[in-house]
């Protein structure tokens, strides 16, 4: 998580980021691009790609010092590597995968069963009726 000026450089951070150390935060682009394509995006998140091929989920929210303060344009960003975000979900996803099959699997079986005991049934009345006896 860190505090990011307008111009991408990081003002506090819990990576041990120093504000004279003059880093930069290499989310800042991907925020910029995502607020970008929505006019008076304050808020939000947004799954980007790195050169270094990494994927990591950035959220991101303005402070609204802007209004009172037209030095204080800071951003509050948490950044998290996209597979541990995602982890419980894809997780999840095989399992309920398997479940609807399982379910789909059994309302075939047992919509088979019905139908062709069913189907004897009628096959009996059929031969009754034929016979002359009484149903």
């Amino acid at each position: 998580m860190a505090l990011v000026k307008s111009d991408g450089s990081i003002i506090a951070g819990s990576g041990g980021v120093s504000a004279t150390a003059r880093a930069q935060s290499g989310d800042h682009a991907a925020i910029r691009d995502a607020a970008s394509n929505f006019e008076g995006l304050s808020a939000g998140f947004v799954k980007a790609a790195f050169p270094n091929g990494q994927e990591r989920l950035v959220a991101f929210a303005e402070t609204g010092l802007l209004l009172e303060f037209r030095n204080l344009d800071w951003t509050v960003v948490a950044s998290q590597d996209s597979s541990v975000v995602l982890g419980p979900v894809t997780s999840s996803q095989g399992f309920i995968m398997l479940i609807t099959l399982l379910t789909l699997a059994t309302v075939v079986f047992v919509a088979v069963y019905f139908s062709l005991h069913r189907q004897s049934e009628i096959e009996e009345l059929e031969e009754l009726r034929h016979s002359g006896q009484a149903v």
